[in-house]
C-alpha cells in the first residue's frame, strides 16, 4: 500500500533529507516549511502520517500537533514529533499535545517503514 507523509521543518536541508528517507521506504512525500504551510496543505489532502519538527517559526510543532488533534479528520492520522532535543519535559509536552511518537533527529531510516505502518494501523484501529 502506498502511504503519503507530510513532513514539516523550517530547515530546507532537513526537509530534503526526510523526503529522501521517506521516499526510499516507499512513501509519497509532501513537505511544508512551517505550521501555516502545513495547515494550508492539509486543507486539501489528509496524509497518512505527519512528521513535524518542534522548532518552527510561528506556531511550533507541538502547538501544531495540538491544533491538528482538535480536528476530527485527523483523529486517525499519526503525528510524530521530531527534535534534536529530547529532554523528558519536551517529549512529555509533545505526547500531551497528541503526538503518537517522538523521534530524535537525525531521523534514522532503520525500521522506519515498519514503525510508521504500525502507527498508521494503530490509529486506524
Amino acid at each position: 500500500m502506498d502511504y503519503t507523509a507530510l513532513t514539516i521543518d523550517d530547515d530546507a536541508s532537513a526537509r530534503n533529507l526526510f523526503s529522501i528517507i521517506l521516499k526510499r521506504v516507499g512513501f509519497e512525500v509532501l513537505t511544508a516549511e512551517d505550521a501555516d504551510d502545513a495547515l494550508a496543505q492539509v486543507a486539501d489532502i489528509t496524509p497518512d502520517v505527519i512528521l513535524t519538527d518542534i522548532s518552527l517559526p510561528g506556531m511550533d510543532g507541538i502547538d501544531l500537533t495540538a491544533e491538528l488533534r482538535r480536528r476530527e479528520e485527523f483523529a486517525h492520522v499519526p503525528i510524530i514529533v521530531l527534535s534534536a532535543f529530547h529532554e523528558d519535559k519536551v517529549v512529555n509536552r509533545a505526547m500531551d499535545a497528541g503526538a503518537d511518537a517522538f523521534f530524535e533527529k537525525p531521523l534514522k531510516p532503520t525500521h522506519l517503514r515498519e514503525t510508521l505502518e504500525e502507527l498508521i494501523n494503530a490509529r486506524r484501529a
